[in-house]
């Protein structure tokens, strides 16, 4: 069973069960690394693997933990939640010794950033990691790997908004004609769209954000709910939309839109966490998401991958969205990603 728990309705007795499985596994000790065999015999005995997620939304993450637990027979509980929520989780729990997750899943900078802080331990050998593609190999290190490199674009109302008036540029969000009728995630929180403003900034300056502040954007947290907002019509526009949420889209009348300059792109990490109450069991999952057939899996629902060739494989409902020209990436240093944060809380003042 996947148990994917509440983030405000856990119950005093999962506590107490948490609690539980924690004192079994006191003593447990990693397998070593170069007997992968002897890992995934570990990962048995342990039983379970909790995991962390800043990727709740996505139809991947579910089919992925089914596959593990079929494959394993490993129960797997997934706690997903804003990455901001996942990072002060984490925190809360390691400055209180109360080690109740093994596997985060989130942005590189919150990766980095815990592993600054030694809430990670360092992964050792991934196998399936040796299958990363270039870009995603840059941004590993030796405390998390990406899983995913997911995708950034706009979201439109496909009824009010048509292929004739539709933008060709990023710049085309300051036309006056879009002005109170574009939602946006906020930029000066971790997140979407935080990255989204590094990326822009970058490439197009702070000129370009003075002018899409002035065009009168709504600033919004829920990005579960905001494109079905797109959808109602309440606005026209959401930045930044995730390709890898399209597929839960089908159906509505909303369309993915890629600008002529190309997407912003970041790197969604895995990590095992310092004091594991499932040491083995996390390394499995990792390596299980670094998989041909689970990056497949995500990628025909639409998820970017971080492995090389399988954007080639992939069902043609995805291929061509997920190789969309990149327009930039956030990186994972954590103190960058603060300078931006900053900024934008300057410019975004409602």
């Amino acid at each position: 069973m996947i148990n994917y728990v509440s983030w405000h309705k856990r119950t005093a007795t999962a506590i107490c069960a948490l609690a539980f499985i924690l004192a079994l596994a006191v003593g447990t000790t990693t397998a070593a690394a170069d007997d992968w065999n002897a890992v995934a015999a570990a990962a048995r005995n342990e039983g379970k693997v909790v995991i962390y997620t800043a990727d709740g939304v996505s139809k991947c993450a579910d089919e992925n933990a089914k596959v593990f637990q079929q494959r394993y027979g490993i129960e797997v509980s997934v706690l997903a939640a804003r990455g901001s929520e996942i990072m002060e989780r984490v925190r809360s729990e390691q400055i209180a010794g109360r080690y109740l997750g093994d596997v985060e899943i989130n942005g590189g900078p919150p990766l980095a950033t815990h592993a600054r802080a030694g809430s990670l331990d360092k992964l050792g050998d991934i196998p399936n990691a040796a299958n990363l593609s270039p870009e995603s190999k840059a941004a590993s290190s030796a405390y998390s790997v990406p899983i995913m490199n997911p995708q950034l674009s706009i979201l439109v109302n496909s009824r009010q908004v048509k292929p004739e008036t539709e933008l060709k540029s990023w710049w085309d969000l300051l036309d006056p004609k879009w002005k109170g009728k574009i939602l946006s995630d906020d930029f000066r929180v971790p997140g979407g769209g935080s990255v989204l403003f590094a990326v822009t900034y970058d490439a197009f300056g702070e000129k370009f954000h003075q002018g899409l502040a002035a065009n009168d954007i709504v600033i919004s947290r829920n990005f579960v709910n905001d494109a079905r907002r797109i959808a109602q019509g309440e606005f026209l526009i959401y930045i930044p939309q995730h390709a890898r949420y399209m597929e839960g889209l089908k159906g509505l009348p909303v369309r993915y839109w890629v600008p002529q300059e190309g997407v912003a792109w970041y790197t969604l990490q895995a990590g095992v966490l310092k004091n594991a109450p499932h040491p083995n069991a996390a390394r499995l999952m990792v390596n299980h998401q670094l998989d041909f057939a689970s990056q497949k899996t995500c990628a025909d629902l639409g998820s970017p991958p971080s492995v090389a060739g399988v954007v080639e494989k992939t069902d043609d409902d995805y291929r061509e969205m997920l190789g969309a020209k990149l327009l930039g990436t956030s990186g994972t240093d954590p103190d960058q990603t603060d300078a931006y944060i900053a900024k934008a809380k300057a410019i975004y003042t409602k």
